[in-house]
């Protein structure tokens, strides 16, 4: 009888309760029964009752895959940048009345509207009446004024006058602030993995689960039926705990779940594992096989378009493998898992928690703005981890949260800058200061390749182009003056343009009843108003972000 008890113990585990109590039952009544025939039943049962559909999606990956090949990846830049920062006539000034540009599209990526082309569309009024409409009044300070004496750090107030800042120098910026870890930072059970300078620790209970994996349909099957059986909902946990506690976006998660999966399996099997454990947190992510390099590819879908990846269009959806360097012929099962519904969020909402050492950086402005100097700290390892985001959309960089001990210190130190000045003036100073105070250089020749920058990347490397300063000065503007800022894309540049309370008149662009005058960041010399005059009679697209 303490045989039938242990066996009835077990079978609890994996059996429905009513199942199981017809079966003991029937089994009490024979005495001892048939166990053998009990237990198998009640595993086939449990298949049946708790996994239908991932069970006909382990069925279905059985059969022979289907062959796509990979796209080619889309390419940013077709139009080189300007090689050379072009300057301004010291002696140009905006026109006195607003001139209105001629606008390609808007597209608009704030979800209140979409993207709408030609002149009424958009709400382009006729020249001759375009001073009499007004903009939207929205009369706007300077944010945080009364802090300013506060909020200025020391150190670059110290030292104005410095002609050549020592960014190595500790004293040439205050020690930017280190969030505390999550608690999974100092747990002293679990599988321990660096991220960001982190030890994290995590369940390791899919360590040695996942077979290993031939390039195969029921090879590859078989190690996702295994890890169905295995108890994965530990590790779960703990990687939806990180994802909302020290991760703290979509692409920190993704490059966590493949440096882990590595950790518990090799070869192919890791990119099974990787798969299953991005499937079960609900992410679009399928594993392909690759004949020609005889290697399994992990795919998954993003939710922007990503550049310089190749990638597979699936039922208007796109999959992108970030490993792959040229487009490749694969097979890959046409069946989505159950539970894979979201896609990679690529916006950064929240930079992750780093630890490590600091890139200390100062940037002092010249002439209108040759009192303003900005000292703050770079965390290498947010570089690092903003080198292993592929390229995306322009809103992912001109959007994304900004390191806070790092956001802070370059507020501080223009905040005195601006205080007390109107809306055109103060944006007139830091439109200025951004002209002068980083070196201009070509992706293609700082780098060979396309790069946009986040914010913080700007005082790490040496020099930045067009769409990089946008986006600071754009950062600027909106946290420092309150003002919305849109971009104007051109086929070779990037400018930005500000709505302001009341248009300071020169060239501008209309969108809907609010004007947007010109500000161009890579203009040397040009204020407020001032467009580029290779770009005067060029359409832009308005990008509202």
């Amino acid at each position: 009888m303490k045989r039938l008890s242990l066996i009835l113990v077990s079978a609890a585990l994996i059996a429905p309760p009513a199942l199981l109590s017809e079966r003991a039952h029937a089994a009490h009544d024979d005495g001892f029964g048939d166990f053998d025939s009990f237990m198998s039943g009640a595993l086939g049962d449990f298949d049946n009752f708790i996994d239908d559909a991932n069970r006909d999606f382990i069925d279905f990956m059985r059969n022979p895959w289907k062959k796509y090949d990979a796209v080619k990846p889309e390419e940013k830049r077709v139009v080189p940048e300007p090689q050379v920062q072009p300057k301004a006539d010291p002696e140009a000034k905006a026109p006195e009345k607003p001139v209105p540009l001629t606008i390609e599209e808007i597209i608009d990526l704030t979800g209140k509207e979409s993207a709408t082309k030609g002149g009424k569309e958009f709400g382009m009024a006729p020249i001759g009446n375009f001073v009499q409409e007004e903009p939207e009044a929205e009369p706007i300070t300077p944010k945080a004024q009364p802090q300013a004496p506060k909020a200025a750090p020391e150190a670059p107030r110290a030292q104005p006058q410095a002609p050549k800042p020592t960014p190595k120098s500790p004293k040439a910026a205050p020690k930017a602030p280190t969030p505390a870890p999550p608690s999974q930072a100092t747990a002293t059970t679990g599988l321990p993995l660096q991220f960001g300078g982190i030890s994290y620790r995590v369940s390791d209970a899919l360590r040695g689960t996942t077979p290993a994996v031939s390039l195969n349909e029921n090879s590859i099957a078989d190690a996702y039926e295994a890890l169905f059986r295995a108890d994965y909902n530990p590790l779960l946990a703990d990687l939806k705990e990180l994802r909302a506690n020290g991760l703290n976006n979509d692409w920190a998660l993704f490059t966590f779940v493949n440096e882990l999966s590595g950790k518990l399996a090799t070869g192919n099997s890791r990119k099974v594992l990787a798969q299953f454990l991005l499937n079960q947190l609900g992410y679009r992510a399928r594993v392909a096989i690759v004949p020609s390099e005889n290697r399994l590819a992990l795919y998954f879908a993003p939710n922007v378009q990503l550049y310089g990846v190749i990638f597979v269009d699936i039922n208007g959806v796109r999959y992108y493998d970030a490993e792959a360097k040229r487009p490749y012929s694969f097979y890959m099962c046409p069946k989505e898992a159950p539970a894979a519904k979201g896609k990679i969020d690529m916006n950064v909402a929240s930079t992750p928690i780093f630890k490590g050492s600091n890139h200390v950086s100062t940037r002092k402005g010249t002439g209108k703005s040759a009192d303003i100097m900005v000292s703050t700290v770079v965390p290498e390892q947010l570089i690092s981890y903003y080198k292993s985001i592929p390229q995306c959309d322009y809103s992912v960089y001109a959007n994304a949260a900004v390191a806070p001990g790092f956001k802070e210190m370059v507020l501080a130190a223009l905040r005195p800058a601006v205080a007390g000045k109107s809306e055109t003036e103060a944006a007139a100073l830091l439109l200025d200061y951004v002209q002068h105070a980083f070196e201009y250089a070509t992706d293609g020749d700082q780098f060979g390749y396309e790069k946009p920058f986040f914010v913080e990347e700007l005082y790490y490397y040496p020099k930045c182009d067009c769409e990089d300063r946008s986006v600071f000065y754009r950062f600027l503007v909106r946290e420092l003056l309150g003002l919305d800022v849109v971009l104007l894309e051109y086929p070779n540049h990037l400018a930005t343009a500000v709505r302001f309370s009341t248009p300071p008149g020169g060239d501008c662009v209309q969108v809907g009843n609010s004007i947007y005058t010109v500000c161009d960041p890579t203009y040397i010399g040009a204020g407020i108003g001032m467009a580029m005059p290779s770009f005067k009679n060029t359409a832009a697209k308005v990008v509202k972000i």
